[in-house]
């Protein structure tokens, strides 16, 4: 019956919405997603139907402008007020400044995750089929390895990378692990690090069950750099050149992309921290939290983002376990004066060499040199997939797919 019922309104929503584009409303409505104004109601539609457990394009309602305003309003941050002052180019983020030519604040371990299902494993190397990018994975490590080998002011050893590729069970992936360890990974498992246990632990397995691999990458990530620290680096992301002073001068270096036109987010392509850093607490805490919340029934204490129609759209992952929820956190930590020695640039793939000239608060210039590209290819990327969600959530079924 349901079956029945879903295609008669799939059938009529359609006609519907035909007629409404072919009336020349187009136009306006394209304004509105953009622009937030929602003269014709149409988010509000889509929102309240989706609410309630119909699915009528979820993509659609989540990648408005009101609901990214609304997402940070239900954690409690203050998105455009922050902006100010946290992605300010002149403003660093210090309360105090510590510096030692001979020691390196954030270690030198670079990180890469791979997750997949046990019922469906795929192989990285099946998967990230472009020549250059599995290429890029060795050069790369060279770029890293050179940066501290050159560093005349350490000479006690501790100037040598390490390179690790983590996965949720090695033998999901016997040629991944093999083609990694060829050019110099480490490969680790998960379940080696005490911090997956607990919710975290039932949070992997759920999303691994769930078929949410991409949403899992993003907090196994986090969890990865709270309990080791590091270099946490995307398998699409690569470097021609790094500066090896970001380890001594920061706690913590990132990068922020634009959204909607005017807003700066805190992505979570590639980060480097200390171990334990409080911006990665923050994250952990908050997911924990709506983790929790994202099993109950009940609709007023769910966040929005984890209605059912929503989680089974892959454009709920920027909210879920992503960016948007990372920049959450990264405001968090600002807003609890928790932000020494942070900083954060905008997408070094927009420029063939990055040069940022910094002065501290204690008066301290410094010139640092990287360059490198993120190629974007997130699972949450999937809008052509994300646009079928049509219909009660328990006869939608979750694609076939990987990071």
């Amino acid at each position: 019956m349901k079956k029945f019922l879903t295609f008669l309104i799939t059938f009529t929503f359609c006609i519907l919405f035909t007629t409404y584009v072919r009336s020349g409303a187009d136009e306006e409505f394209f304004r509105d997603y953009f622009q937030g104004e929602d003269r014709f109601h149409v988010q509000k539609i889509l929102f309240l139907i989706n609410y309630h457990n119909f699915c009528v394009l979820p993509r659609v309602s989540l990648a408005t402008y009101q609901f990214f305003q609304a997402f940070y309003r239900q954690l409690g941050v203050d998105k455009v007020e922050s902006e100010k002052t946290l992605f300010n180019d002149t403003f660093l983020l210090n309360r105090t400044f510590e510096y030692d030519p001979s020691h390196y604040r954030i270690p030198l371990k670079s990180h890469r995750v791979w997750i997949t299902s046990q019922y469906n494993p795929r192989e990285m190397v099946d998967v990230l089929v472009n020549q250059t990018l599995q290429e890029k994975l060795n050069s790369t490590n060279k770029v890293l390895d050179e940066s501290a080998i050159t560093d005349e002011a350490v000479r006690d050893g501790s100037n040598k990378w390490t390179h690790y590729f983590w996965v949720n069970d090695k033998s999901l992936v016997p040629k991944s692990v093999k083609f990694m360890e060829s050019i110099g990974y480490v490969v680790r498992e998960l379940k080696e690090l005490q911090i997956f246990d607990g919710v975290l632990l039932e949070a992997l397995n759920y999303y691994q069950d769930t078929d949410r691999v991409g949403a899992a990458a993003d907090f196994v990530r986090m969890a990865i750099n709270y309990e080791e620290g590091g270099f946490y680096i995307d398998l699409d992301f690569y470097l021609d050149k790094w500066d090896i002073q970001i380890h001594k001068y920061f706690d913590f270096f990132g990068f922020r992309c634009v959204e909607f036109n005017n807003h700066y987010t805190l992505f979570t392509w590639g980060f480097l921290s200390k171990p334990a850093h409080y911006i990665h607490k923050i994250y952990l805490d908050l997911f924990k939290k709506n983790y929790l919340l994202q099993k109950q029934g009940n609709l007023v204490k769910k966040p929005i983002h984890l209605m059912q129609c929503h989680i089974i759209s892959r454009g709920s992952t920027l909210f879920d376990t992503g960016p948007y929820f990372y920049d959450a956190a990264y405001i968090r930590t600002f807003e609890d004066k928790m932000n020494d020695q942070i900083f954060v640039i905008p997408d070094i793939s927009y420029e063939i060499d990055t040069v940022k000239n910094i002065t501290f608060n204690n008066g301290s210039n410094i010139t640092l040199r990287i360059s490198g590209l993120q190629l974007g290819q997130g699972s949450w990327a999937s809008d052509y997939l994300d646009a079928t969600r049509f219909g009660w959530p328990e006869l939608q079924r979750f694609p076939d797919e990987e990071l």
